[in-house]
C-alpha cells in the first residue's frame, strides 16, 4: 500500500510539471503587424498584414478601441503555425491622433499604429466667382474650430468639429484655387486636396433700357492672358461688331483673366429681355440678360459704318414722326451732339428726306465728306423743327490707300471748299459736286490731274516756297484743296 501512495504522488508532480511547462512556452502578449499605408484620410482602404503563430482563428480587428468591418470577413482560419495573413478594412471617422490596430485570436494580439490625416472636401467643384458651396472636413481633434481656404485665401470656416472630429462648412467662394483646411492648433488637411474653379461670368451696367443705350460689360475668370475675339460679343443672337478684347484686367487673385467694354443695343432692337453672350479666345462662354423697354428713339443706321472720303452710305432709320422731313447731318464725332445743332458746325449731307405713315425714315444713300481720317457723327434733324434731332450714329472715316505727294509747281491754293471736290481712289480722279449736296453725287472720271481745276490732295510732307497773292507760303502734311494749275 505505501508503494502504491508513493507512485501516485509522483505522477500527481509529474502532471503539475508538465502543466507549468505549457504555459510558460505558448507565445502570449503583443505581436507585430505591418499598416500599409500607415498614415491616410478618414475613408483610406488600410490593409494589415502579418503571419501568426498558432493555427486557430483570428476573431477581431479593432481600430483604436473599436472594431471594424473587415474583409475577408472574421473569423479568418489560420490553418498551420506561421501561416500569412491579409486583412483591409477602411478608416473610420475619427479625430486626428495615432491610432492602434489590434488583431486578435482572443488569445494573443497583434497591433500597429495607422495616423488619421484630416481631409477636406468640397461640393460643387466649379461655380461662378461669388457662388455658395460646400465643404465637408474629417479627421480633425473634436471641439476644435475649422477654417477652409481657397488659393490660400479663406472662403468660410469658424465651424466647430463633432466628437468625430468632422464638420460641415458653407462657403463663399470669392477666391478660386486648391481647397485646403485648417484648424486653430496650425494642423492642416491632406496634401492633395480638391481645387475650385471658376466659370467665367459677365455684368452688364445698365440692365435695362431702350435700343441704342451704352451698355458695359464688365467679364471675370476667362482664359487667363486670353482674348474677346473680334466679334465674339452677341446681342440677342445678332452678332457685334467689336474689337479684339485683351483680358488684361487683373482679377482679386492677380490673374489676368478679366475685361471690360462698352457695346451698343441694337437700335431697333424689341422689347424684352435679351442675351447678351460673350466667348472667350478659348471657347468659355457666359451670359446675361439686358431687358429691352423699347426701341431707340429716332434712331438712325449707317452701312457700312466705316469707309474712305468718298464712300457712299446707306442711312436707315425708325421711330420718327410719321410724314414728315428730315435732313441728314455729318460733323467731327469729337464734338458733342448739343453743339453741333447749332448752324455752321456741321454739313449737309441730305435734306427734305421723308419719313412713312409707320414713323420710317426712307432708306436714303449720301456720300461721305472729304475729311480727314477719324470718326464722324452723322444724325437728322426734323426740318420743321430743328430743335428736334435723332440720336448720332458714328462712321469712321478710313485713309484712302492712295495719296499723292505734292512737290513743286503748286503756286495756288485754296483753303475753301470752290464749287467741286475731288478724290482719287482705284487709280481714278472723281469730281463731285457741291451745288446740291442732298442729291447723290454724280462722279465724272479724271485719267490726270487738269490745269485749272481744284483737287484734294494728301501732302505726304511739308511743302515749302509756295507762292500765293505775291507771298511764299508753306503747307503742313495733311488734307488741302489745291487748284492744280
Amino acid at each position: 500500500m505505501k508503494t502504491k501512495h508513493r507512485i501516485l504522488s509522483v505522477l500527481t508532480t509529474l502532471a503539475l510539471v508538465a502543466s507549468l511547462t505549457a504555459v510558460m512556452v505558448a507565445p502570449a502578449g503583443a505581436q507585430a503587424v505591418t499598416v500599409s499605408p500607415p498614415e491616410g484620410a478618414v475613408g483610406t482602404v488600410v490593409t494589415v498584414t502579418g503571419t501568426w503563430p498558432v493555427a486557430g482563428y483570428i476573431t477581431s480587428v479593432t481600430f483604436a478601441g473599436a472594431a471594424v468591418t473587415t474583409s475577408p470577413a472574421l473569423p479568418l482560419e489560420i490553418k498551420e503555425a506561421g501561416d500569412p495573413y491579409t486583412i483591409t478594412f477602411r478608416v473610420p471617422a475619427g479625430p486626428i491622433r495615432d491610432k492602434t490596430i489590434a488583431v486578435s485570436d482572443g488569445v494573443r494580439t497583434a497591433t500597429g499604429t495607422f495616423t488619421i490625416e484630416p481631409k477636406v472636401t468640397i461640393s460643387p467643384r466649379r461655380g461662378p466667382e461669388g457662388s455658395p458651396a460646400t465643404a465637408t472636413v474629417t479627421g480633425f481633434a473634436a471641439g476644435v474650430s475649422v477654417d477652409v481656404f481657397a488659393g490660400g485665401k479663406r472662403v468660410g470656416g469658424g465651424v466647430t468639429t463633432d466628437a468625430t472630429g468632422s464638420a460641415t462648412v458653407p462657403l463663399t467662394m470669392e477666391h478660386a484655387g486648391k481647397i485646403t483646411a485648417r484648424d486653430g492648433a496650425g494642423n492642416p488637411s491632406e496634401h492633395h486636396p480638391h481645387t475650385f474653379e471658376f466659370t467665367p461670368g459677365i455684368t452688364l451696367d445698365p440692365t435695362t433700357g431702350l435700343g441704342g443705350v451704352e451698355v458695359t460689360i464688365e467679364g471675370r475668370d476667362f482664359t487667363r492672358d486670353g482674348n474677346i475675339p473680334a466679334g465674339r460679343i452677341e446681342f440677342a443672337g445678332e452678332t457685334l461688331k467689336t474689337p479684339e478684347i485683351p483680358l488684361t484686367d487683373l482679377d482679386d487673385d492677380g490673374i489676368k483673366d478679366d475685361f471690360e467694354e462698352t457695346i451698343t443695343v441694337p437700335p431697333g432692337e424689341t422689347p424684352g429681355p435679351k442675351v447678351v453672350r460673350v466667348t472667350d479666345s478659348d471657347g468659355k462662354v457666359a451670359t446675361a440678360i439686358f431687358d429691352v423697354i423699347g426701341p431707340a428713339l429716332d434712331a438712325i443706321t449707317l452701312d457700312p459704318e466705316e469707309g474712305v472720303p468718298g464712300q457712299s452710305v446707306l442711312v436707315t432709320g425708325v421711330h420718327f414722326p410719321e410724314l414728315t422731313w428730315v435732313s441728314l447731318r455729318f460733323a467731327d464725332g469729337g464734338t458733342k451732339l448739343d453743339e453741333l445743332k447749332e448752324a455752321g458746325k456741321s454739313i449737309v449731307l441730305a435734306s427734305a428726306v421723308p419719313t412713312d405713315s409707320l414713323g420710317n425714315l426712307h432708306p436714303t444713300t449720301v456720300t461721305i465728306p472729304l475729311v480727314t481720317p477719324g470718326k464722324y457723327r452723322i444724325w437728322a434733324i426734323q426740318e420743321d423743327d430743328p430743335e428736334k434731332a435723332s440720336d448720332d450714329a458714328l462712321f469712321e472715316v478710313k485713309a484712302p490707300e492712295v495719296v499723292i505727294g505734292v512737290r513743286d509747281g503748286l503756286h495756288a491754293v485754296w483753303d475753301q471748299l470752290g464749287e467741286s471736290v475731288w478724290q482719287f481712289k482705284d487709280g481714278v480722279w472723281y469730281q463731285y459736286l457741291i451745288a446740291a449736296p442732298e442729291m447723290v453725287p454724280e462722279a465724272v472720271r479724271l485719267t490726270e490731274l487738269r490745269s485749272g481745276m481744284a483737287y484734294w490732295i494728301y501732302l505726304t510732307e511739308d511743302i515749302t516756297d509756295i507762292h500765293f497773292g505775291g507771298m511764299t507760303r508753306t503747307l503742313e502734311a495733311g488734307w488741302h484743296n489745291i487748284a492744280w494749275q
